[in-house]
């Protein structure tokens, strides 16, 4: 489809109505936003080359650069309450009555 006519480009219709905007994908019951970045050429060509290798796209490479980053950040406020709540209830002290006299174990506890 192009919008070729009196005074208008043979550009194709898509290319002429380009706008600014995030576009929001859903891959696998995960949302995904589309970004842009720019990478050198050493980057760019290091990732090509890996993407060939692995037979991986550059996004899903990017994307586990990404994660990794986050994950050794110690990831967001979402990653520590998921771990939080994972950890809830799977560890036992031995003491009884901790939930509900907890001020005074770690009280004793610090030598107080």
């Amino acid at each position: 489809m192009s919008a070729a006519g009196p005074g208008t480009s043979s550009l194709p219709a898509w290319r002429l109505a380009r706008r600014s905007y995030n576009v929001v994908l859903v891959c696998y019951d995960v949302t995904m936003v589309r970004t842009q970045i720019l990478l050198t050429e050493s980057q760019a060509r290091a990732l090509r080359r890996l993407s060939a290798e692995q037979g991986r796209s550059i996004a899903a490479l990017v994307r586990d650069g990404v994660d990794v980053l986050l994950r050794r950040r110690g990831g967001g406020h979402e990653d520590r309450r998921r771990r939080a709540l994972a950890a809830a209830g799977r560890f036992r002290s031995g003491v009884r009555d901790l939930g509900t006299a907890h001020d005074e174990h770690l009280a004793e506890a610090a030598g107080k």
